[in-house]
């Protein structure tokens, strides 16, 4: 099944949040950690796409990579919560929105 507008546009921007995670896999890893202890505050209880993320970040490169650059249901459910805000920047994000919708 086509991705929908949507997912097109998550899956590009986690495309480039890939590329940054093979470049400085530390940087990306702990910005993803980071986000997620601070959003754990705001819950009584953890969510399983929040335990998940937690997962894949403490497996490491590789299996970040493929949830980030898949397009089976998994990945693309769990990209809709993706822990990796502040990776990309606000023009990079709206030239592939951009580039998206055209």
């Amino acid at each position: 099944m086509p991705l929908s507008k949507h997912e097109q546009i998550s899956l590009n921007l986690h495309l480039l949040v890939k590329k940054e995670l093979l470049s400085d896999p530390d940087k990306v890893i702990s910005i993803g950690k980071n986000n997620l202890r601070r959003w754990k505050e705001r819950y009584e209880k953890e969510p399983v796409w929040m335990k998940e993320w937690g997962t894949l970040l403490a497996q490491g490169v590789s299996a970040i990579a493929s949830i980030l650059e898949s397009v089976d249901e998994k990945s693309i459910l769990l990209r809709s919560s993706s822990p990796f805000t502040g990776i990309i920047s606000q023009k990079e994000r709206m030239e592939i929105i951009k580039k998206c919708k055209e």
